[in-house]
């Protein structure tokens, strides 16, 4: 009997504790870990995107004039807002981009170096979502993703999966400012400017000299 105590007690006596160390050790290397792969993703986004500046509210005149300064590369212009966007029964409130310069794309954080996973389809109407968006909802590659504006549904299909976009609390997605989003949206603001737009520079040092002192929002005027 007393060899059974022994035996038996001093084997929980050994494992308590190092599960209890174990337990400890995993409550505080966890959040490191979690620190480490936001970092990654940050060193991942400004690494990789070609996205110098990000400028509020140019007109639709201004894209032009932004593009012929000789320090400005490239420029991408954007829509913004905050949707509840549908999938596998799942709603999420998302981060939602649209614009009409995906020959540009490359310079954004969706860029090819960020891309996860690719469809081989062709979709009539493609939307790109990053990372976060993939791990709240359980969606992949084809899954319809819907959206209503003002009464109209509006469905896409996930053509790119691309790392988190960690420029945007939350994460975002991005897709083209064509067909029935573009027409249903200008339906219900038809005075709708970009919301913002993306500068590549050509120059680092001119580029910002002439936003700071020369560029104006129009946008908002």
């Amino acid at each position: 009997m007393f060899k059974y105590w022994m035996k038996n007690r001093l084997l929980f006596d050994i494992l308590v504790p190092i599960i209890l160390v174990l337990l400890i050790a995993f409550a505080f290397i966890s959040p490191m870990f979690e620190s480490i792969g936001e970092a990654n993703l940050m060193q991942s986004l400004y690494n990789n995107d070609k996205l110098d500046f990000d400028v509020p509210s140019p007109s639709y005149d201004q894209i032009a004039q932004l593009e012929a300064e000789t320090s400005i590369e490239s420029v991408f212009p954007y829509f913004y807002t905050e949707v509840d966007l549908s999938v596998n029964g799942k709603t999420r409130e998302t981060n939602l981009f649209f614009s009409d310069a995906f020959d540009k794309i490359d310079q954004t954080m969706y860029c090819d170096e960020r891309r996860i996973e690719v469809s081989k389809e062709t979709y009539s109407n493609p939307i790109f979502v990053d990372y976060e968006f993939i791990k709240d909802t359980g969606a992949k590659l084809g899954s319809t993703v819907s959206v209503s504006f003002g009464g109209t549904k509006i469905d896409f299909q996930i053509a790119a999966i691309y790392e988190t976009n960690t420029y945007y609390e939350g994460g975002a997605v991005l897709a083209k400012w064509e067909g029935l989003q573009k027409d249903t949206i200008m339906a219900i603001s038809p005075k709708l400017v970009y919301s913002g737009a993306y500068i590549q520079s050509a120059d680092h040092g001119q580029c910002k000299n002439y936003l700071e002192t020369q560029y104006k929002p129009y946008g908002r005027l």
